[in-house]
């Protein structure tokens, strides 16, 4: 029989190859190396959460680790979906009405960006509880024996699952120059699959949402016959397994997303757990089809993995949801739909978010549990470490490391991620996973990879089915865009931002005049019923930059026109109104807010220094406010004087875009009724400069200083 001194000592020798192969030092037994050393035992979280601080994912390999099956090379171009839903048990119940949400707890501070990065120091997350040890095993027969009790502190990889992602890709599917572009993009994510498949057991790939904008390049889906929309069909080929559901998704209201949605043929999910579809039919229908939904579980990998979307409440006033019902008060809707999941047995959980703020993703997650990493969307930054290669001249644009980590309610670090807006990167999370569904660690093949073509030695080739069904075709539209001569420009049309936001631009003007006269052109009855002026908001003003003479064509205009909007008149506004229309309009001048009002006939005076309207996020008035001082009409009537409505003014038609009638920007324009003009934006825009301006848009008739439509004391 052999000595147990013997099997003792053969033991060891065992433990410490095994430890080796680890990837641990047994001469710096109190340094992590992707897995925690046998000797130190992960510590046991706190009910306080730490103070937030960046870390960078490990430098050295994970535990080796074999996938449950070889990957095989697909047999066609079209990229498949690599997991499958898995029918919830439970039916989420959707928020009927809007309620004002608690404060979120108040997260640690948000890392400072660092663009350069020192040797890093690593810091795996830890579990939340200490592993049980394993029942002893006795020694086994010679002359072989094993180590089969591990040290109860050493983690034990179970399941390890790669996300490929982006975000705000918004509708960017022509490649400019070297970087971008869908088409490259899809071969990255094909090459990125296979060999994430080679490495992990299961892989997905997600959106963080705002898929599409407005543009030409989003405008050839909108004036092709019939479906697929470009944007879709792109989706559909590199084969997303969910995306959030952003706000640019409904910019043109719910029917157009509709359309969106019904532009796929495998089923793609559109996750949100605070938007309630129910009341329109359309989006009703898919979300009873799985399509729409708050949250799904899928098989990965043979893992069930669950997927929870969250969409800014401010959706309500940034973009077109119509009926569609916005709880505002997020945590409790994630809260509910993770809840569901663990209680399902789902201890795998990804929170696809798109909050528009790095700073609410994490106070978010502050006041979560069970969630084990985060995707985020709304507002593309770039996260990288040293080994990522990026898009020249974007070094100094780094926010931090990839990820970033953030302590969750119960002290857990949760990974956030998230890149650039455009088709011009692919992030990649690698987490290992133990049996109950902890996250071991950030593998350190996570990062950021960019879009590359041309002679760049991580240049990919254009997926051939992407480049010849969607990028040829948009590229062809928004070619035959530029060879259309709108009309010549002989002065400088002014729209810097923030300027463009917070004083008078004579592009401003234009815009506002094409408006006013559209509306005298396509509906004549009813602008004669009442005294008529035009407002249009500063932040649907598209170039940020100083257009120069020359000739303007059709892709100019969308230039000029971010969000390419129908346009609406809004009938028989008391004067009171219109001066709560116009408080409105100019509450929020300091922070150079999108609602910032650019008119036609009338002028304003107004003192952003005096007490500003405010409204709830359920647009309730909070605070009536008295900056406006004077308004009048082009005609002299006055309508404000000193603050006050004037006695016996009349009342007025109100000419702008869908956008604000639907209550954007928090204007009181929801209830009245409307006349539909029937006529895009850009498209009057155009037909003013052809027909009303014959062409030549002069200095004379919009100078480059204003008219003094809008003034301040």
């Amino acid at each position: 029989m052999f000595d147990r001194r013997i099997i003792v000592l053969l033991s060891l020798a065992l433990l410490t190859l095994l430890a080796s192969a680890c990837g641990t030092d047994a001469s710096h037994p109190a340094e992590f190396s992707g897995t925690p050393s046998p000797a130190t035992p992960l510590p046991v979280p706190t009910a306080t959460p730490a103070p937030l601080s960046p870390t960078v994912a490990p430098t050295s390999e994970p535990l080796p680790h074999t996938p449950t099956s070889a990957p095989t090379a697909p047999s066609a171009p079209v990229a498949e979906p690599t997991s499958t839903a898995v029918p919830p048990t439970h039916t989420p119940v959707p928020t009927s009405t809007a309620v004002v949400p608690p404060p979120l707890p108040t997260p640690p501070p948000i890392p400072t960006a660092t663009p350069a990065y020192p040797t890093p120091t690593i810091t795996p997350v830890v579990p939340t509880a200490t592993p049980v040890p394993p029942t002893p095993t006795p020694p086994p027969p010679p002359p072989t024996p094993v180590v089969l009790n591990l040290p109860p502190a050493l983690p034990v990889p179970d399941f390890t699952l790669t996300i490929l992602h982006n975000n705000d890709a918004e509708s960017r599917l022509i490649a400019t120059g070297d970087f971008g572009g869908v088409a490259r993009f899809a071969s990255l994510v094909s090459e990125s699959k296979k060999d994430a498949l080679s490495r992990s057991d299961g892989v997905l790939v997600l959106s963080a949402g705002d898929n599409s904008l407005s543009g030409p390049q989003f405008r050839a889906s909108l004036d092709r016959e019939g479906l697929p929309y470009y944007d879709a069909l792109a989706m559909e080929l590199i084969g997303y397994d969910a995306s959030a559901i952003g706000n640019h998704e409904l910019d043109f209201g719910t029917d157009v997303f509709a359309d969106f949605m019904e532009s796929f043929e495998t089923g793609t999910p559109f996750l949100s757990a605070n938007l309630d579809v129910s009341a329109v039919p359309r989006l009703a229908a898919l979300a009873e089809a799985g399509r729409i939904s708050p949250s799904v579980v899928l098989d990965v990998g043979g893992e069930r993995v669950g997927l929870v979307g969250v969409t800014t409440p401010d959706i309500a006033f940034i973009s077109n949801p119509g009926e569609i019902v916005v709880n505002p008060d997020v945590l409790s809707a994630v809260r509910s739909e993770v809840a569901s999941m663990v209680s399902e047995g789902v201890n795998k959980i990804i929170l696809i978010s798109h909050l528009q703020s790095l700073k609410g993703d994490i106070a978010l997650i502050f006041g979560l549990s069970d969630v084990d990493a985060v995707v985020v969307g709304g507002r593309g930054f770039l996260l990288a470490n040293e080994k990522d290669t990026l898009v020249p001249g974007d070094e100094e644009s780094i926010t931090g490391p990839y990820p970033i980590f953030a302590k969750d309610s119960t002290g857990v670090s949760v990974p956030i991620v998230g890149v650039p807006n455009g088709y011009t990167y692919l992030g990649r999370l690698s987490l290992t996973f133990n049996e109950s569904g902890q996250v071991l660690w950030v593998d350190k093949i996570s990062g950021v990879a960019r879009v590359a073509g041309g002679a760049n030695p991580d240049a990919v080739p254009p997926h051939p089915e992407v480049q010849s069904q969607v990028v040829d075709p948009v590229q062809d539209y928004v070619a035959s865009l530029s060879g259309k001569r709108v009309g010549e420009l002989q002065v400088r049309l002014y729209s810097q931002y923030p300027e463009m936001r917070t004083v008078e631009t004579n592009e401003g003007n234009l815009i506002a005049d094409a408006l006013l006269w559209q509306a005298e052109q396509s509906v004549p009855e009813v602008i004669a019923s009442a005294p008529s002026v035009a407002v249009f908001n500063g932040g649907g003003i598209g170039n940020t930059s100083i257009e120069t003479p020359g000739f303007l064509t059709e892709q100019d205009l969308y230039e000029l026109l971010r969000f390419p909007d129908l346009i609406v008149v809004v009938r028989g506004l008391s004067p009171s109104e219109f001066k709560d229309v116009l408080e409105n309009a100019v509450s929020r001048v300091e922070s150079a807010s999108g609602r910032f009002p650019h008119g036609s006939g009338y002028t304003v005076l107004y003192d952003p220094n005096a007490e500003p309207r405010v409204a709830d996020e359920n647009n309730d008035l909070v605070s009536e406010g008295d900056r406006v001082i004077e308004v009048t009409l082009s005609d002299g009537t006055p309508i404000v004087r000193d603050g006050a409505v004037v006695e016996g003014a009349p009342a007025v038609n109100i000419v702008t875009n869908r956008f604000l009638v639907s209550g954007g920007d928090q204007y009181p324009l929801v209830g009245f009724e409307t006349a539909p003009v029937d006529v895009f934006t850009h498209d009057a825009l155009a037909n003013y400069i052809r027909e009303a301006l014959g062409g030549v848009i002069t200095e004379r008739q919009y100078p480059e200083a204003g008219e003094g439509r809008i003034t301040t004391p």
